[in-house]
This record gives C-alpha cells, sequence and structure tokens, in this order.
C-alpha cells in the first residue's frame, strides 16, 4: 500500500487523519490503533499483527514448540514438528566388546576349561581363554587387566595385542547350551605374561559360566587333542617360539 507523509498507510475507502499525541499514546481522530493494525494485516492477508498468547496452561519446555506452531499456523507456512511430534526411533542392539588374553608361563598358555554338549574334546570338554567385556570408560588393558584378575587370580604384564576376532553367534551350529543365540561380540586377544609370584586361584561361575570347571596349563604340542574356542588359537599359539612377529592378526567371522 501506499503511505502518506506522515507514515502511515493510504488505504481504499479510509481517509486518515494525522494522529493526535497525547499523554505519550497514540490515538486518531478517525479510527484506533487496533483498527489500523487489522486493516494493515487484511490487506497482506494475515488475519493479525498480534503474536499468539501462549495459554497459562502450557509451561516450561512446551512454550516454544507451541508458538511456532501457532505462528506457522497463522501464517500458512509449514508446520514445524513440535518436540512431543517427534518419534523416537528404537534402540539397535550393537555389538560388545570383549578383550582376552593368552598368559604364558613356561611356555604354557592359561585356559580356563568347561564341560557340555557342544564339546569335542576328551570328556566332552572344551578350552577357552580368560577375559570379558570392557566398561563404558575403561580403557582396554584396564579391562584385561581387571577380567583376568577376577578369573584366574593372576597379575598381568608385557601386555601385547596379537589378534582380533570377530563373532557372530547366529552363524554358528555347535553352540554352548548357555551362550545367547543372538550374541554378537569383537574380541582384542593379547599375548601377556604372569607375574612372577602371582598365584592362580579358580572360582567357579565367575566368569558367568556354570558350565567351566577348571584352570589348565596347556603346552601347544597338546593343542591338537583339544576343543580350543576359536578355533584359529591352534595355529596362533603355536607361533609362541616366534614372539607373535608382526602385527594384529585379524580373524574374520565364519560359519
Amino acid at each position: 500500500p501506499a503511505f502518506s507523509s506522515t507514515g502511515f498507510p493510504i488505504l481504499p475507502g479510509f481517509a486518515l487523519r494525522a494522529p493526535k499525541w497525547k499523554s505519550g499514546l497514540l490515538a486518531s481522530r478517525s479510527i484506533t490503533n487496533t483498527t489500523i493494525k487489522g486493516l494493515i494485516a487484511s490487506s497482506f492477508g494475515l488475519q493479525s499483527l498480534h503474536r499468539p498468547r501462549v495459554p497459562r496452561s502450557v509451561a516450561g519446555r512446551y512454550r516454544l514448540a507451541y508458538l511456532h506452531k501457532n505462528r506457522a499456523t497463522s501464517t500458512g507456512g509449514p508446520q514445524r514438528k513440535s518436540r512431543t511430534d517427534l518419534v523416537q526411533k528404537p534402540r539397535k542392539k550393537r555389538p560388545g566388546f570383549t578383550v582376552r588374553a593368552a598368559i604364558e608361563r613356561d611356555g604354557k598358555i592359561l585356559f580356563l576349561r568347561a564341560r557340555d554338549t557342544s564339546g569335542s574334546g576328551p570328556n566332552g570338554s572344551w578350552h577357552f581363554l580368560p577375559g570379558g567385556h570392557v566398561d563404558h570408560g575403561e580403557s582396554l588393558e584396564t579391562a584385561l587387566k581387571r577380567e583376568i584378575l577376577e578369573e584366574t587370580g593372576l597379575e598381568v604384564e608385557s601386555l601385547r595385542p596379537a589378534f582380533l576376532r570377530e563373532f557372530i553367534a547366529g552363524r554358528h551350529r555347535r553352540l554352548s547350551p548357555e551362550m545367547p543365540s543372538d550374541l554378537h561380540v569383537i574380541a582384542l586377544i593379547y599375548h601377556c605374561q604372569a607375574k612372577q609370584g602371582s598365584l592362580e586361584k579358580f572360582e567357579h561361575g565367575i566368569d558367568g559360566v556354570e558350565v567351566t570347571e577348571a584352570l589348565e596349563w596347556i603346552s601347544p604340542d597338546q593343542f591338537d587333542s583339544l576343543d580350543l574356542r576359536p578355533p584359529h588359537l591352534k595355529a596362533a599359539l603355536q607361533a609362541l617360539e616366534t614372539g607373535f612377529e608382526g602385527g594384529i592378526q585379524y580373524w574374520p567371522e565364519e560359519d
């Protein structure tokens, strides 16, 4: 619209007189301020120049969402979703991360021995390395030392990451009855030494596996007659004499 010399819009069909100032308030001799605002709003296709009032019952964190929603509606623009309108995504299950240790002493490796219907070793036995899950905010070496002390009573030193292994239980047919069928873990296996004077101590059930029955030091020449898990350990640990030369070996998941 066109504007007069006083700065007010000239609307068709209306004759506006010069405003009169009185006591600091603007008052027109012919129409009021509210009427002018209504005419300006209608000329631009708006319902009102006033901001939407928020009911007193709408409190705190809902105030901003309420204003955005109603402002978009009054101007004909796109409506924004308020926080209460957003749909939360379901939390997906993610792989766990574990650390395990091939603890060496006098040329032998310490294993946990278990026995159940899945075992193919002597009398249904099978062997696995001690270790467990890394807690949030815990370093890998701190987690490994904690788990080894809990499960074996040993203190370890000269820690060196040697193998990285992925395990997805759903891809395997031969599983321990105690193992969850949806288990998915990434395991970093360390080679380390038992501290001088540190003695092993087995406590049943401390590792969370009821079928575990003992700790056992095993020499590499016995590996072929045992059910070692994972099976990659047989060839990998027989290379102890070379001192695990090279970088970390990766063992991909195999059906």
